[in-house]
């Protein structure tokens, strides 16, 4: 057949092709119009008077507008465009819980087929040593000890780092401290060559590439080294305000904050816990006590348990007021009879206290008698407190939030602090704010902003440690139930890799349940955003909830425990059994794989 021909013949399918699909849009067009003038033909009967649907959508629409006109758009259509974003966020919701346990069957069954452990098995008591060498075996076992021992990546600069360590080690084992200041001089730069890529740390349990921890074991050796001349005593206090600080920061999240002392332990046994200590609500409860004892007063209080079970169970903050174990019919009967479940006095004071209350005093043990302003708990730790709080909205939606400690407010109450920190609306009323006077006494703050409620808007405090502290590194102990349960890591995380293929990008589930799950959760912050500013949430409740999950939450390293069911149901309840704070204390399981990611910036 001649080429010609073949032409013709494509072009005359071509021409029937568009045909039919004009014809199409045609049938199409007639059935809107039609099925249009028959909704607008129905009869829609209104006190007993039959309307056309046309004159009943315009005379709709008139009131509408009048109404608006008369009330203003904002307050007519605040609340349909506030249910709208609601149904949409609910569907998502739905749509995101399927997602996730989509890929917790695929990761499950994947498991099944090829034995694959992601976690590191451990037994009671066993430490990082042992942790780290049963990670290394099952790296070895499935050939992440392979990945590691590979020079080659594309995650970072891998000629980079090798050069950089060779010669810094030869430099150091030569004593040419002028080559050390010049070659030290670009490692002061955060992430440099790429080596605290978060990636590099997902791909094996035990660790990262072995090039990367060979350069950062020749910077420990430098850094070790004693200064033999003040002008390298001088470079290494330049360097180290370059490098800046680290800072731990932990969240709220009522009695899932027993967490956090678990990410304690785990950096106190390492000699990595951090100078600057940050904490809102429950996290403030545990960074008062950390930063109000010594190294050697916070081991013996984390390794003994019982003052902490003590604290948290029979004698802990959930009770009412004649000590009782807490009701959830109780708590609900306070809540609609009083706006509260709990009154802050069961916080703030002592058994023995001016109230004579029977519960409470969790905020005074975290600092103990003797130790009561951030002043005086820098001069006996040498540890930063940091405690955060919102000021009440009826001050303005402009105040800013707070953040407490030993520079800005010497002499803050720790114990007030805390309690203030604690305000959640429905939990507990706002305080005012304590200090010390000249004479010990306690006195109300001198400042505009006395009164406060729980921080809702500064929960993990990101840019006011980098600013007030240099803190440009941060291990955030995230345990807040509303913000950790969307902490998928797609492609693994610090000491669990994921059972993906590494060639593909190591997705957890797979690459279209991975993007599913990233664009549901997306699509959630563009409507939590569209609430924000057009101000549908803070304008009816005066605070805004959206920036409970708006606000910054990722540090450098963010660590979140595996909630169960039955920590969400106990949440404002004390605990009932030692039991309860065993099980969750080893949450320093979810610590130790980034320790070797913080030792390496450390």
């Amino acid at each position: 057949m001649p080429l010609w021909a073949v032409d013709d013949s494509l072009a005359a399918q071509l021409t029937r092709n568009a045909r039919q699909i004009v014809q199409l849009l045609k049938d199409i067009q007639v059935d809107i119009v039609r099925h249009v003038r028959t909704a607008l033909s129905l009869k829609i009967t209104v006190v007993g008077v039959s309307v056309d649907g046309l004159m009943a959508l315009l005379g709709a629409t008139v009131i509408v507008v009048v109404l608006c006109r008369w009330q203003g758009t904002s307050r007519m259509l605040r609340w349909p465009i506030l249910l709208l974003i609601l149904t949409n966020i609910v569907a998502d919701l739905v749509g995101y819980l399927a997602v996730r346990c989509t890929i917790k069957l695929v990761e499950w069954l994947l498991a099944r087929a090829t034995s694959w452990e992601a976690q590191v098995p451990l037994e009671p008591g066993e430490g990082y040593a042992e942790w780290l060498a049963k990670a290394e075996a099952l790296d070895a076992s499935d050939g992440r000890a392979a990945w590691r021992a590979r020079l080659e990546s594309e995650l970072y600069d891998w000629r980079h780092a090798q050069a950089t360590a060779q010669r810094l080690r030869q430099a150091r084992e030569e004593g040419d401290a002028a080559a050390l200041m010049r070659l030290l001089l670009p490692c002061l730069k955060p992430n440099v060559a790429g080596v605290q890529e978060y990636e590099l740390y997902c791909r094996a349990r035990a660790g990262t590439k072995h090039a990367i921890s060979a350069l950062i074991e020749e910077l420990s050796r430098i850094a070790d080294t004693r200064p033999t001349s003040p002008d390298t005593a001088a470079f290494l206090r330049t360097a180290h305000v370059a490098f800046g600080n680290e800072a731990l920061v932990l969240s709220g999240g009522a009695t899932l904050g027993i967490y956090h002392y678990g990410v304690l332990k785990a950096l106190l046994s390492e000699g990595l816990l951090p100078a600057v200590i940050s904490g809102t609500s429950a996290g403030a409860v545990v960074a008062a006590m950390a930063c109000c004892r010594t190294d050697d007063e916070l081991q013996r209080v984390l390794e003994d348990e019982s003052d902490l079970f003590r604290e948290m169970g029979s004698e802990g903050p959930f009770a009412d007021s004649e000590g009782r174990a807490d009701t959830v019919g109780r708590q609900l009967w306070r809540l609609l009879r009083h706006g509260r479940m709990y009154d802050a006095e069961q916080f703030r004071w002592p058994r023995d206290g001016p109230r004579g209350g029977t519960s409470g005093a969790q905020a005074l043990w975290t600092c103990s008698k003797t130790l009561e302003s951030c002043e005086q708990a820098y001069g006996h730790s040498g540890r930063t407190l940091n405690i955060t709080c919102t000021p009440l909205k009826s001050r303005g939606n402009g105040a800013p939030p707070l953040m407490l400690n030993h520079i800005d407010t010497p002499h803050i109450d720790i114990a007030s602090a805390v309690t203030a920190s604690a305000c959640v609306p429905g939990l507990i009323e706002p305080v005012v704010l304590l200090e010390r006077g000249p004479d010990g006494a306690l006195r109300p703050l001198d400042h505009l902003d006395a009164r406060l409620l729980g921080s809702f808007e500064s929960d993990v405090p990101l840019k006011q440690l980098l600013g007030a502290f240099g803190c440009c590194f941060t291990i955030v102990s995230q345990v807040n139930p509303h913000i950790a349960c969307f902490y998928a890591h797609p492609c693994g995380r610090p000491g669990r890799p994921s059972a993906g293929r590494d060639r593909t990008g190591a997705w957890r589930g797979g690459f279209l349940l991975s993007a599913i799950e990233v664009a549901i959760k997306e699509d959630l912050r563009r409507h939590l955003r569209t609430i924000q500013r057009l101000r549908l949430m803070s304008d009816l409740t005066g605070f805004d909830l959206t920036q409970m999950w708006l606000q910054e939450q990722d540090g450098s390293v963010t660590l979140t425990p595996a909630i169960q069911l039955g920590d969400l149901t106990a949440l404002i309840s004390n605990l009932e059994e030692p039991a309860q704070l065993s099980r969750r204390i080893p949450a320093r399981r979810s610590a130790r794989p980034p320790v070797k990611w913080t030792g390496n910036r450390s």
